[in-house]
C-alpha cells in the first residue's frame, strides 16, 4: 500500500471516501487546504471525506547506508546530485520555452506589421482609383469642350491634362528612356561586380592598424566654418573638395597644403556635395532650399553654376549621383526627395511628403534602389523605377521630430551591393539586404556623426564626435580606433569622414574647419 502522492508507504494512512485512493495524512491535508480538490481525480475533497486506516505500528529499521555518518553523507550527496540535475533540466526547459515565446511574439508582430501595411496600401489604392475615375470624367468633358473650339491647341492641352491626372493619382514615374538607361546600367554593374576581385593594392588590416595623424590642415575660416562634407577629386587623388557652413566649397591640395580654388556656393550653409567621377562636375546642396550643379572646363578654370534646383520647400539635406552618371537626386527637410536630369537640371520626379524630414540619403551601387533615413528614426528602401517604398526596415517613432535620439544621421551602401549601414546618434546597424528583417550586426556609439564604406566594401568607417573607428564590416573586427583627445592635434568635435580610394589615407573634418589626414607611417619613419 503506497501513498498516491509520495509513492511510499504512509506512516499515517488515510483513504478518500470519494476516490478510494490511499494518502499520507499530512500530505493530503496540506493539499486540501491549498486547493480543496483530490490530487488524483480533481474532484472536490474535504478533510471530512478522509477515513483513517488502522494498522499495526511497526518501527522500520534503518537502511544499511543510514547506520553510519559516511553512509549518511553518501545519501545526502546522492540526493543533492539528483536535485542539481533536476534544477538544470528545469532551467533548460524554461529557456526553451522563453525562446519559443520570443519567436512567436516576433512572428505575431511581423504579421501585424504586414497586415497594417497591406491595409494601408489597399486604402491608398482605393483612394487613387476614386481620384482617377473623377479625373477621367473631367478630362473627357474638357476634351469635348476644347475640341469644339480649335483642334491644333487641343493636342497640347490633352497631353497637359493627362500629365496632371498622373500627378493627381500619385507620384509621376520616371520617363521610359530614363528607366531603360537605369536598367541597362544596373545589368552592366551587376555583371561587372560578379567578376570583380579585390585589388591587390588594397590595404591589409595589419597596416591599417598603424594609421596615425600625418597632417593637420586649416581649410575653412569665418564664424561658421564647420566642414559638413568631403569628396576626393577623381583625376588627382591629392585634391579634396570640402563643403563648409561658411557657404563655400574649397578645392584643397594635400600635397601643396593650400586651397587651390574657393567657390561661394550658396546663400546659406552647405549640407552636402558629390563629385562626378569622370567629368568636371560638382553638385552641392544647402540650407537655402537649393542644390546646384557646378561645371568647369579645365583645372585652371573656376567652377561655374550650371543648374540650380528649386523644387524643395525646405533645406536640401543631401545629394547623390546616380551610377549611370546622367542623373542626380536631392533629399530635403520638406520630407520629399527628387530625381533630376544632370544635363538639363529638370526635375523628372518628386515623391509626396513623408511623415518626417529626410535626414540621410544613399543610392545602391546598382542604381535600382535607394535608402532614406528620417528624423523620426524611420528607415526605408525605395524602388526608383516605381518611385515608392519597397521595404521598410524600421518604423518611425511617434516622438517629436526635433528629438535627435532616433534620427538616422547617415546611410551607406557597400560596393558589393549586399550590405547597408545606418547610423543614429547612439547606434550603428549593419543590414544584409538579402535578409533585411533585422540587422546582422550592431555597434553602440556616442554622438554618432557619419558611417561610410570604403571603395572595396571591406571596411566600414564610423565617425563620432570625438572618435573614429574602422571596422572589418563582415566580420565585425575593429581595425583602427582614433580618439581625438588622444591621437589628434585637434581636440574639437569631428563632423565629416572620407576614406580615400583603397584606404591609402583617411580624412577627417572638424567643427573648426580643419582637416586631419591619417595614414600609415612610411618605411623610413618606421
Amino acid at each position: 500500500m503506497y501513498c498516491a502522492i509520495s509513492g511510499v508507504v504512509p506512516e499515517e494512512p488515510v483513504v478518500s471516501k470519494k476516490s478510494g485512493h490511499l494518502f499520507e495524512k499530512r500530505l493530503i491535508v496540506k493539499h486540501i487546504q491549498t486547493t480543496g480538490k483530490c490530487p488524483v481525480t480533481g474532484e472536490d475533497l474535504s478533510e471530512q471525506d478522509l477515513i483513517d486506516v488502522q494498522e499495526n505500528i511497526v518501527v522500520r529499521p534503518r537502511t544499511s547506508n543510514a547506520t553510519s555518518i559516511p553512509g549518511l553523507l553518501s545519501l545526502f550527496q546522492s540526493e543533492w546530485d539528483s536535485i542539481v540535475s533536476e534544477v538544470y533540466q528545469l532551467k533548460k526547459q524554461l529557456y526553451d520555452t522563453k525562446q519559443q515565446l520570443a519567436q512567436t511574439l516576433y512572428e505575431n508582430d511581423a504579421a501585424k506589421r504586414v497586415i497594417a501595411r497591406l491595409l494601408k496600401e489597399r486604402d491608398e489604392a482605393l483612394e487613387l482609383a476614386k481620384q482617377g475615375t473623377h479625373n477621367d470624367k473631367e478630362t473627357a468633358l474638357n476634351g469635348a469642350l476644347k475640341e469644339t473650339t480649335y483642334e491644333q491647341g487641343n493636342v497640347a492641352d490633352n497631353e497637359k491634362d493627362s500629365q496632371m491626372n498622373v500627378e493627381d493619382a500619385g507620384v509621376a514615374l520616371l520617363p521610359p528612356h530614363v528607366l531603360e538607361q537605369i536598367d541597362k546600367t544596373s545589368q552592366e554593374l551587376i555583371a561587372y561586380r560578379k567578376n570583380r576581385k579585390v585589388s591587390s593594392s588594397q590595404i591589409p588590416k595589419e597596416r591599417l592598424q598603424s594609421f596615425k595623424e600625418e597632417k593637420h590642415l586649416k581649410v575653412h575660416n569665418g564664424k561658421e566654418k564647420e566642414i559638413v562634407a568631403l569628396a576626393q577629386s577623381p583625376k588627382d587623388s591629392s585634391l579634396l573638395f570640402t563643403a563648409g557652413k561658411d557657404k563655400t566649397v574649397k578645392c584643397f591640395s594635400l600635397n601643396k597644403e593650400k586651397t587651390v580654388t574657393s567657390i561661394s556656393a550658396h546663400k546659406a550653409p552647405l549640407t552636402d556635395l558629390v563629385v562626378h567621377p569622370s567629368e568636371n562636375i560638382l553638385i552641392t546642396s544647402s540650407v537655402d532650399k537649393t542644390a546646384t550643379v557646378w561645371h568647369w572646363e579645365n583645372d585652371e578654370e573656376k567652377p561655374k553654376a550650371f543648374h540650380t534646383v528649386h523644387v524643395h520647400e525646405g533645406a536640401v539635406t543631401q545629394v547623390f549621383l546616380h551610377p549611370c552618371m546622367s542623373y542626380f537626386g536631392t533629399a530635403s527637410d520638406d520630407s520629399t526627395w527628387a530625381f533630376h536630369d544632370l544635363q538639363s537640371g529638370d526635375c523628372l520626379s518628386q515623391t509626396p511628403k513623408g511623415p518626417a524630414p529626410i535626414s540621410s540619403f544613399g543610392i545602391h551601387p546598382d542604381g535600382l534602389i535607394l535608402g532614406t533615413g528620417l528624423n523620426n528614426g524611420e528607415l526605408n528602401i525605395w524602388d526608383i523605377r516605381e518611385m515608392k517604398v519597397a521595404l521598410s526596415l524600421r518604423e518611425g517613432s511617434s516622438a517629436n521630430d526635433d528629438d535627435d535620439v532616433g534620427k538616422i544621421c547617415s546611410l551607406s551602401f557597400s560596393e558589393n551591393g549586399y550590405y547597408m549601414a545606418s547610423m543614429n546618434i547612439a547606434l550603428v546597424d549593419l543590414w544584409d539586404l538579402r535578409k533585411p528583417s533585422t540587422p546582422v550586426r550592431s555597434w553602440n556609439v556616442v554622438e554618432g556623426r557619419k558611417c561610410c564604406f570604403d571603395s572595396s566594401g571591406i571596411y566600414l568607417g564610423v565617425l563620432c564626435a570625438h572618435e573614429m573607428k574602422i571596422t572589418e564590416a563582415k566580420k565585425g573586427i575593429e581595425c583602427l580606433n582614433i580618439v581625438s583627445d588622444r591621437d589628434l592635434s585637434s581636440k574639437d568635435s569631428l563632423t565629416s569622414l572620407l576614406l580615400l580610394k583603397e584606404v591609402e589615407r583617411i580624412i577627417v573634418g572638424d567643427v573648426k574647419g580643419s582637416l586631419c589626414v591619417l595614414s600609415a607611417p612610411t618605411s623610413s619613419s618606421e
